[in-house]
């Protein structure tokens, strides 16, 4: 049993028995604090020993039981006569003795407790600072009073020990509560626990103003039952914990409605009292009432009217004929919103409520300012000139139309101030707009119908209207790249984790306490301590998911390897569901599957959550598993039902959510529900997917995913330390202060887990996973693709919602020269430049033409350069165009030549013999001759390389066979090959940097190491180099090499091969006129066109490796398949 008073204690001895069972225990205490006071300094305790020893032998054998009951108030909290009721029961004990006193008198009290001689009020509180003395007398009593014990090892100052689940917070916060309920009872075991002791406790602490609501009564319950070796006791308390469960929900239920009829009587007051504000001022301008009703959400609950029998706060103090006139206004304006059939009100019920404030206490104050009377307010549509109320412009009326009357501001004045107000941006304000223009052409589209309304006329124009400034691109924010992948790892681990907890809750999966499997009841994660870090009855919170308590380890992939969580908040939100015909507490399933499905397919939050149970799967095969998959999406705003495609584990995902849908068991849900709660919608009926028992505002996951951010943010700021990734999330500003963001700067478990839940905001929101899914899209598949076959958007919202950063212009080397070469046979095809080719040529007319008119300012802008000639050290190709000593520049792909590509004879002179161009002082270079340049290089590297195998060769001859012509000649132009690719990679280098540091005056870099450095940073492997080389050839011809030609032929065989062609393999090739870089480039850009190969087999099969090449043609070929776009 459960003392039912406070203050009265039931005392389970007779009556004469009470004064020296009191004494007995008052020796008890005084010799347990004798054994730690007993010496010199032992302050306070040592004098009222001392105090207590001159009372005489046994001083409170003859007490009366009302005189112990008077002393047993001394222990309650609160209670400011303690010094008098001693003094009148102990005249003889001195005053300033009393406050320590007092623990003597918990201490007998709790021992007479422990001899089962009373049962103490609930007004008793617990001994402080004598933590020593209390543990030592309960562990002395640990065969009678078992349960004491345990209770008392709860405290985490006490030295018994603890081996429970709870956290040090949870035990601070139920030791001292649940000491003083034991003590106010007769358990001394766990076996006299019974399920009446557990429904009393339970009936005392319903609601949160009961008496023992701070006890923590539920979890007490528990935790004695789990202690009783009664087998049924679990079950019991489970069931009262169920059916009080259920009695919250009905009283809740019950209390909701009066709760929202006061809530909604408060705000109707709150609204007259503005408008009595505004209308008793002094200041009556648009400007005062603008300030005055500048919240939204004001104007709505002043201005709705919802076919209620009383008037809105908003004009209530007007008289009847405004009230008529604004009634008129909204019925008419209803049936205008009736009639466009708009799938959301929201915005153009705002312009609404905007229009009833401006015709309500505006207009009123307006005319009752003006003539003192209502005469010429408007009573018909006929009155309401647009020209004059909505969009006028008073200097041109004034003039040109002859108003004698000063006119009242207009209705857009009003919004753009509110919007000024507000710090709206152009869109919304004309969002505000449109439908007031939209409003009045039905007005006059319905002039028949509607009385009074033939003279209507619609006066907006262009000019009513705000300048919007057009987006290129989404402010959404993608979560960063590098750990994008990360993130859907963490979400599938997350899914995991709730799938997990729910299943805990049904009794199939255990949980851990002390080092043991558990299989928990639904009452106990509710309600029970060693439970509270996974479930509990708190809302979502910082406050990490406890590990201890799982059977697992939840983990994720970072960059292809697994790593543990280390801290997980409570993201998720627990809510009732129809399960197995009852309603019980279960985690819901949208906030991390919702997460999921628009990091994987882009999809908008609001399709995905309306997906059809019964149709999303309607063309889903199956029967085959394929990588790819149809998802039928009910709805889009821009063209209704559509098709998308994604990757089969969304489906799977899907189907996961689906088996979640059909174990409710509400009759509801087995019912279809008009599409956004909207009668008459265009897209119908259905069985929203991700349906739950709430509001379908309760649907989404706006206030988890900030808490799913929290969990990466940790992983990259506190395990990688990854300082120069901007933070994800952060806190609001404490109120009062004037900064914007206060970013978390302790990553650290413990400090995210104070942080409160509600006060986390961030910029990234689940709209941005939006951008995140097309920017990685849109690199794979045009726009076109991307939008009508995976996110549903038109190609423009494709590109506008691609977010690309600095690691783009790297993503795929081998797309990039793939692409390049694909583009350049297109246009060779069509005889037309290619690209670079093309490129380079126009940016020689324009030095061309830049130099012709200041050849100073040509050389800068362009960055041009000439070679310094050892004997003509004043006199280069720069020198002549500044003198403008040069008859007729020629402009080739690798340089300028100021002589019309003729040398004269003092070059001729200078080397000897014609056409030393990379040599030449006078050839004039910038940064646009770079990829000519570099393809030459390859050629004389290449030809380089060709000339010193046949040396090689000719030098393993015996020496009489050698002819020593042939070998000076093979050396002279293995010498002259190697002269050109060193000058041209001297001016490589030379340019490279010009590009980089923007310096035109640099001299010519002259250190081999840095020759040798630049070969390393610009060296490709060679699959690269090849088609890099092929890509030369296609833009400048003459940049091919037999040994070019060589590998090429190597490289079309093998295409060939992987056709399957065997008359084009083994035949003799009638074309002999085109070359062979044509045959292969037109042969590469058809076959990956087609998908008979991809860019990656293609490197493949360029790097010559044998193993690559037998797999590349023993593949059959297939056609062309997007597995690797979606998933």
């Amino acid at each position: 049993m459960i003392n039912p008073s406070h203050v009265n204690p039931i005392w389970l001895i007779k009556n004469k028995e009470t004064g020296p069972a009191f004494d007995m225990a008052m020796i008890d205490v005084r010799h347990r604090y004798w054994n730690h006071y007993y010496h010199v300094d032992g302050g306070r305790q040592r004098d009222v020993l001392l105090a207590l020893n001159d009372l005489g032998p046994r001083p409170f054998f003859a007490m009366p039981r009302a005189q112990v009951e008077q002393l047993l108030t001394c222990c309650f909290a609160g209670n400011n006569q303690k010094e008098e009721i001693v003094k009148a029961v102990i005249p003889e004990f001195p005053t300033a003795r009393v406050a320590p006193l007092i623990s003597f008198f918990k201490f007998a009290f709790l021992r007479l407790w422990m001899e089962k001689k009373v049962i103490l009020p609930l007004g008793w509180s617990s001994p402080i600072n004598n933590d020593v003395i209390l543990d030592e007398i309960i562990q002395e009593h640990t065969k009678n009073c078992p349960l004491l014990v345990k209770i008392r090892a709860i405290n985490p100052v006490s030295s018994l020990g603890y081996e429970g689940g709870m956290t040090k917070k949870n035990r601070e916060l139920r030791a001292t509560g649940w000491l003083r309920l034991l003590l106010a009872s007769n358990l001394h075991d766990a076996e006299n626990f019974t399920a009446e002791v557990a429904r009393d406790l339970k009936l005392r602490s319903f609601g949160c103003k009961s008496e023992l609501a701070r006890f923590y009564t539920d979890d007490f319950s528990l935790f004695l039952a789990n202690a009783s070796n009664n087998p049924w006791m679990r079950d019991a308390v489970n069931r009262i914990l169920a059916e009080s469960r259920e009695q919250a929900k009905q009283a809740r239920k019950l209390t909701h409605e009066s709760v929202q009829l006061k809530k909604a009587n408060k705000q109707h007051l709150q609204m007259v009292e503005k408008t009595r504000f505004y209308l008793e001022g002094t200041d009556h301008s648009i400007e005062r009432f603008a300030t005055i009703f500048s919240d939204a959400r004001d104007l709505s609950r002043a201005f709705r009217m919802d076919n209620s029998p009383t008037l809105p706060g908003g004009l209530e103090l007007l008289p009847k004929k405004v009230i008529k006139f604004c009634q008129m206004l909204n019925t008419t304006y209803l049936a205008f919103l009736k009639s466009r059939r708009l799938e959301s009100q929201k915005n153009h019920r705002t312009s609404l409520y905007y229009l009833l404030a401006y015709c309500g206490p505006y207009l009123y104050q307006f005319f009752m300012d003006r003539d003192g009377n209502l005469d010429s307010y408007p009573t018909t549509f006929n009155d309401f000139t647009c020209a004059i109320y909505i969009t006028a412009d008073v200097d041109l009326l004034k003039e040109v139309c002859g108003f004698e009357k000063d006119l009242p501001e207009t209705l857009l004045t009003m919004i753009k101030i509110i919007m000024e107000i507000n710090q709206n941006t152009p869109d919304t304000q004309y969002q505000r707009t449109y439908p007031i223009e939209g409003f009045f052409d039905y007005i006059i589209s319905q002039s028949a119908a509607i009385p009074n309304a033939e003279k209507v006329r619609n006066s907006f124009s262009p000019d009513c209207y705000p300048k919007l400034i057009r987006k290129w691109g989404t402010i959404k924010k993608p979560i960063p790249r590098m750990y994008f992948s990360t993130f859907i790892s963490m979400l599938y681990s997350l899914e995991y984790l709730t799938i997990h907890l729910n299943g805990m809750a049904d009794g199939a999966e255990p949980g851990i306490v002390e080092g043991e499997l558990k299989y928990p009841t639904l009452s106990e994660l509710v309600h029970g301590s060693d439970w509270a870090g996974l479930w509990g009855t708190a809302a979502m919170s910082c406050a990490g998911v406890d590990f201890k308590a799982l059977n697992f380890t939840p983990i994720f992939y970072h960059n292809g390897k697994p790593r543990p969580f280390t801290y997980i908040p409570k993201f998720y939100r627990i809510s009732d569901m129809h399960i197995n015909g009852t309603v019980q507490p279960r985690i819901i399933m949208n906030d991390v599957r919702s997460t999921l499905l628009m990091c994987e397919t882009g999809i908008r939050q609001h399709h995905l959550l309306w997906l059809d149970v019964d149709r999303y799967a309607n063309y889903v095969e199956r029967n085959t598993r394929r990588p790819l998959a149809p998802l039928l999406v009910s709805s889009d705003k821009a063209h209704g039902e559509w098709t998308a495609i994604v990757s089969h584990r969304v489906i799977e995902l899907l189907d996961r959510q689906n088996d979640w849908y059909g174990r409710c068991t509400d009759p509801s849900f087995k019912n279809s529900i008009w599409y956004n709660m909207n009668k008459n919608s265009k897209f119908g009926r259905l069985r929203p997917l991700f349906r739950l028992a709430i509001s379908p505002g309760g649907w989404t996951n706006y206030d988890p995913f900030r808490l799913l951010l929290l969990c990466l943010q940790h992983f990259i700021k506190s395990e990688l330390g990854d300082m120069r990734c901007p933070d994800i999330v952060w806190c609001k500003p404490p109120i009062g202060t004037t900064d914007k963001i206060q970013y978390i700067t302790d990553n650290s478990t413990e400090a995210l887990s104070s942080i409160t839940a509600s006060t986390l905001t961030s910029d990234y929101t689940p709209h941005g996973l939006r951008a995140g899914f097309v920017s990685e899209a849109i690199k794979f598949l045009p726009p076109s693709i991307v939008g009508q076959w995976l996110t549903g958007q038109s190609e423009a919202l494709v590109s506008y919602y691609s977010v690309f950063d600095e690691s783009d212009l790297g993503m795929t080397h081998q797309q990039m020269l793939c692409m390049s070469l694909m583009s350049n046979q297109d246009k060779l095809s069509t005889g037309d430049f290619p690209e670079l080719a093309e490129t380079i040529s126009k940016l020689n007319r324009t030095i061309q033409k830049d130099i012709a008119a200041d050849p100073v300012t040509a050389i800068s802008k362009h960055r041009l350069m000439s070679l310094s000639s050892v004997k003509q050290e004043s006199d280069t190709g720069l020198d002549r165009i500044i003198a403008k000593e040069v008859s007729e520049l020629a402009f080739n792909t690798t340089h300028i030549c100021p002589f019309n590509n003729t040398c004269p004879k003092e070059v001729l002179d200078l080397f000897g013999e014609p056409n030393c161009c990379s040599a030449c002082p006078f050839a004039i270079r910038g940064v646009a001759h770079l990829p000519a340049i570099s393809a030459k290089k390859d050629k004389y590297r290449e030809l380089m390389a060709g000339t010193l195998t046949l040396i090689q060769q000719y030098l393993a001859r015996k020496p009489s066979a050698r002819i020593s012509t042939e070998l000076e000649q093979l050396e002279a132009e293995n010498d002259r090959f190697a002269r050109e690719a060193c000058l041209l990679e001297a001016i490589e280098i030379q340019l490279v940097q010009m590009y980089e540091k923007g310096l035109e005056q640099e001299f010519m870099v002259k250190d081999r190491q840095e020759v040798l450095r630049h070969y390393e940073r610009l060296s490709l492997p060679e699959e690269a180099r090849l088609l890099k080389r092929l890509i030369d050839v296609q833009n400048f011809p003459d940049a091919s090499s037999d040994d070019l030609s060589m590998k090429l032929a190597h490289l079309r065989h093998v295409l060939l091969m992987k056709e399957g062609d065997l008359s084009k393999i083994l035949g003799v090739d009638p074309d002999k006129t085109t070359p062979i870089a044509n045959k292969v480039a037109a042969q590469i850009s058809g076959m990956v066109k087609s998908g008979a190969i991809n860019e990656y087999e293609l490197f493949a099969a360029s790097s010559g490796d044998l193993d690559a090449i037998k797999q590349l043609i023993s593949t059959p070929k297939q056609t062309l398949q997007l597995t690797h776009m979606v998933a």
